[in-house]
């Protein structure tokens, strides 16, 4: 990668500041520090995303919405996990189910911040997951059906997205999950300047669309 790749990188998030400038947003200081703040906070989540863990064939959770780095309204209840899959490869998922009150497993296709199709391919709800005895669980995404549990994903599918819901957290506890692509490389693939610099350019689009 060179120093335009980052000069681009920069003066994309440079723009970015055009959605707090504007005329039409508010212009008392509070709005405006927490204005630039949430795009602070959008850049937080596209490095993660598009840089840290943005790998499908080793494929880990993140968590592309926190209690510090939120997308839109806030929801104190939920709690999300993200990877990064790709719909051409099969996946397992395993885990324990927990007693948290509401699980999702949804595959996704496209971006909502970037042109372009997007949308859900396919979705599981947890009381629709064959659980075993011990609260353990297993399921397979993948393009073609499988057995048991299974979580359709089309061949541009690109993200799983597992959402929790509480209705009490002081006793509720959480579903413990791991994602695996079937048949992935040994070891990841080391750091390639190509990949850095389209990585560095989408989360920057990132930010600005996703304020816009």
């Amino acid at each position: 990668m060179d120093a335009g790749a980052w000069k681009r990188f920069c003066d994309e998030l440079a723009a970015a500041g055009r959605v707090v400038s504007r005329d039409a947003s508010p212009r008392d200081p509070l709005d405006v520090a927490e204005g630039y703040r949430y795009l602070s906070r959008l850049l937080r989540l596209g490095l993660e995303k598009f840089v840290e863990h943005a790998d499908p064939d080793h494929p880990r959770f993140y968590r592309l919405s926190h209690d510090t780095a939120k997308i839109g309204a806030d929801n104190p209840d939920s709690f999300y996990h993200n990877a990064a899959i790709d719909g051409r490869h099969d996946y397992v998922l395993r885990g324990r189910r927990g007693t948290v009150s509401y699980l999702g497993l949804g595959t996704y296709y496209g971006d909502y911040n970037r042109e372009g199709p997007s949308g859900c391919s396919g979705y599981l709800e947890g009381g629709d997951i064959e659980v075993q005895g011990d609260g353990t669980l297993e399921v397979v995404l993948s393009h073609e059906e499988r057995p048991g549990n299974w979580l359709p994903m089309r061949e541009d599918t690109a993200m799983l997205i597992v959402r929790q819901n509480f209705l009490d957290r002081g006793t509720e506890r959480p579903a413990e999950l791991t994602i695996e692509r079937l048949g992935s490389p040994e070891a990841p693939r080391p750091l390639e300047s190509g990949f850095l610099a389209g990585a560095l350019e989408q989360a920057a689009t990132y930010v600005g669309a996703t304020a816009e």
